[in-house]
């Protein structure tokens, strides 16, 4: 059985410099399936990002980031 599968997937990154890192880090974790037998990474979609404060909750007013495909 061949199978594609698409889901909604969340990581908190903490101390990052800046929304390059955040994408090259995020793309490191879901690029690493890709060193198993029989999986391909295919790409990643509608990504979307906010800004949180150093205690991990969400800001008043975050900067986010939206992307409709990343690679």
């Amino acid at each position: 059985m061949n199978v594609i599968v698409t889901a909604e997937v969340t990581y908190e990154l903490t101390n990052v410099e800046n929304f390059d890192e955040v994408i090259s880090i995020f793309q490191t974790c879901v690029m690493s399936v890709r060193n198993m037998e029989g999986v391909s990474y295919i790409g990643t979609k509608q990504l979307f990002a906010t800004e949180m404060t150093d205690e991990g909750t969400f800001m008043e007013s975050p900067q986010i980031w939206e992307m409709e495909e990343v690679q």
